[in-house]
């Protein structure tokens, strides 16, 4: 039996391996013009500011819903946005940040709340940044991760390898083209390209009547993670992310869960869930992204949340 998964396991490696060498040829340069590319813009920069810095760090929630120049201006701090896309995965967002982390920088990271569920390893988009965009991004990748991503890798370069046979160029995430691209970001990191534009009809988030599976690793580790950059002098300020109202009684099952089980591990949200519980009207084109009305109540919130835990 030992051996038949083990052939099993050499089999679909090799697959995936051959999608792997063949989506590639030719769409590096295509990926690191979408959304994803601007992950390499901003760590770039992060390399360029000094401490102490105030880092943000999270999915889509924070890349459409804050003004980092207003933060930096009222904190006199360097401040930076690293986010993009939940689909990279908490646990990659922390360690590809962990190496760049400095004495005296304040980390605030505001995560989705699937980030604690089937998000926290990464999905579709971290195997586009890695093949594509970002491939000293392996070295972030334990054994369990890769393996966790192999599927997800399969179908990525499957449809890459189909568009480039049709001649087409694969569209990384779903959305607005005007928005969704790297020069979408300013230099903090922030997309407000969007603000002038019209918001998209946004459907409800499924009604949830349980909370789903959460991954009891991904609390451990954000708990270690908050340690570590403790012993060399940083900080981790935990919040909540916006949510739009329409959505948030239907995930509250959710929300609610993984709430509580931040709580139970010492790291807990430093804000209350509800507070970031946003009108409708207040969205773009999801139930995480903000207009400019939004980002800037969201702005003024986060402001206010940090002047509350001592940050200066």
């Amino acid at each position: 039996m030992t051996k038949f998964l083990v052939r099993v396991f050499l089999a679909i490696s090799l697959l995936i391996g051959l999608l792997v060498a063949a989506a590639m040829v030719g769409n590096q340069k295509n990926a690191c013009q979408g959304f994803l590319g601007a992950f390499l813009d901003k760590q770039q920069r992060l390399e360029n500011l000094h401490s102490p810095r105030l880092i943000f760090v999270g999915g889509s929630n924070l890349a459409f819903g804050l003004d980092s120049q207003k933060v930096a201006q009222h904190f006199d701090r360097e401040t930076i946005n690293l986010s993009t896309h939940a689909g990279l995965g908490l646990k990659f967002m922390l360690d590809s940040l962990n190496p760049h982390v400095q004495a005296g920088d304040t980390l605030v990271v505001i995560p989705e709340y699937a980030q604690f569920s089937d998000t926290f390893w990464g999905k579709q988009e971290l195997a586009s940044l890695v093949l594509d965009v970002y491939p000293n991004g392996w070295k972030h990748l334990n054994w369990r991760q890769r393996i966790y991503l192999m599927p997800a890798m399969a179908t990525y370069c499957a449809k890459d390898l189909f568009a480039q046979i049709q001649r087409r160029p694969f569209p990384k995430l779903p959305g607005n083209e005007s928005v969704y691209r790297r020069d979408a970001f300013n230099e903090n990191g922030d997309v407000q390209v969007h603000w002038d534009l019209p918001s998209i009809e946004i459907q409800k988030a499924a009604k949830l009547y349980k909370c789903p599976r959460l991954d009891a690793f991904a609390f451990e580790y954000v708990s270690q993670f908050r340690t570590e950059i403790q012993q060399r002098g940083a900080r981790l300020i935990l919040l909540p992310p916006v949510y739009r109202m329409a959505s948030f009684e239907n995930q509250w099952p959710l929300i609610d869960g993984v709430d509580n089980r931040l709580r139970e591990t010492g790291c807990e949200f430093q804000s209350g869930c509800q507070r970031y519980c946003f009108d409708n009207d207040l969205f773009f084109d999801s139930h995480y992204h903000l207009t400019r009305q939004g980002t800037q109540k969201r702005t003024e919130m986060v402001i206010e949340d940090l002047i509350q835990l001592g940050v200066k």
